[in-house]
């Protein structure tokens, strides 16, 4: 990739994330929020193929789920989504629960203010959530084998 300044890389001047570009369309960066390392991938996804540009960006905050629960708490983080708008930026992905923060902008590409804005909004919220997103995606308690289970319960009634 040539530049003739670093003022003609996006996102360069962010205050709220460390960005650099690791190629023409893709940029990385991280930011600490909630004492935890954090990284935001911004990729342009223009092709020829699609009609308009998009910039989109995603902020992990669950790297994957247990296979038997990503159904279960998806449906949870989507009724969260609706009971509180906090949530609309956080998608995840069915086939293995990972979970990010995303935003994705069309037409009218992000400059150095919003994509700040859009990493203190992911950063508020991580702040307010990450410890409710991780008690939703931890794998479902098993009793303990030493339990009776409930038809031994019922057998003492």
């Amino acid at each position: 990739m040539i530049i003739n300044s670093y003022n003609d890389i996006p996102y360069f001047s962010c205050k709220a994330a460390e960005i650099r570009p690791e190629n023409k369309t893709d940029h990385f960066g991280t930011f600490v929020a909630a004492g935890e390392s954090f990284t935001i991938k911004i990729v342009n996804a223009h092709s020829d193929d699609e009609r308009f540009p998009r910039v989109w960006a995603r902020v992990e905050l669950i790297d994957k789920v247990a296979k038997d629960r990503v159904d279960d708490y998806a449906c949870k983080v989507a009724a969260k989504a609706i009971a509180d708008p906090a949530f609309a930026p956080v998608k995840v992905d069915l086939r293995d629960g990972e979970t990010a923060y995303m935003k994705t902008w069309t037409c009218r590409y992000p400059d150095d203010e919003a994509m700040d804005a859009f990493i203190m909004q992911a950063k508020d919220f991580i702040e307010a959530h990450i410890g409710e997103l991780r008690a939703l995606s931890a794998p479902a308690k098993t009793p303990p084998d030493d339990l009776p289970f409930l038809e031994d319960l019922l057998s003492l009634i």
